[in-house]
């Protein structure tokens, strides 16, 4: 069961910007806060605590998990396939597959050889795949988290089927407001951007859980 969870961004421009600029101000703020609320959904959707957010996908009960160690540590190639192996014994090795994980350990991964084989690959690769499937980073993905002695200092790395992530909205993708009144006397007009969603993992099992890798 889903129900919205509101959220909100707000930004303010003044009348003399209004009037002297060429480009129009307000769609160029509106703009601006439909990135910052696309943001705040994918970091909900991804990472989501669900208390006063969306639960997401990394914080789900339920789902599949790869543990690296007490202390976490460095994936290997055999943990890169271990995720598919945990998928298919799961029964969800289909639908849209694929890795998610932080920036920092993206570059880790591409200069980590699957093994000392002289012409090995990297664990992931030139054409962005790991183990054959699509591989993609952001920052929504924690790269603070604690394991053991790793002291805010472990990745997170997802694998699954992204299919199974659902994210509804309520009241329109985004709902616009502008103030003019309550910062005239600054001669300041204020645009809110309103958001309600929520996220839903129809499958836990579709989706695979590390939140101990690191890369040092």
């Amino acid at each position: 069961t889903m129900s919205p969870k509101p959220g909100m961004a707000q930004s303010s421009y003044s009348r003399l910007l209004a009037i002297q600029t060429s480009i129009d101000v307000e769609n160029f703020i509106r703009d601006d806060l439909m990135q910052i609320a696309a943001r705040a959904i994918d970091l909900a959707g991804i990472n989501g605590a669900g208390t006063t957010e969306p639960l997401g996908v990394m914080n789900q009960s339920g789902v599949g998990t790869l543990v690296y160690g007490t202390n976490g540590a460095v994936p290997t190639w055999a943990n890169a396939v271990q995720y598919e192996t945990t998928q298919a014994t799961n029964n969800a090795d289909f639908g849209r597959l694929a890795f998610l994980t932080t920036p920092g350990m993206r570059g880790k991964l591409k200069t980590t050889l699957k093994s000392t084989v002289a012409g090995a690959d990297w664990i992931w690769s030139a054409s962005q795949e790991i183990n054959g499937y699509p591989a993609f980073a952001t920052n929504q993905v924690p790269a603070n988290l604690t394991k053991g002695t790793s002291t805010t200092v472990a990745h997170g790395i997802i694998f699954g089927n992204w299919q199974e992530l659902l994210i509804g909205e309520w009241g329109g993708a985004l709902d616009m407001l502008v103030d003019p009144y309550t910062a005239a006397n600054q001669n300041m007009i204020k645009l809110y951007a309103y958001a309600n969603v929520d996220v839903a993992v129809r499958h836990p099992l579709s989706f695979v859980v590390s939140k101990d890798a690191l890369i040092a």
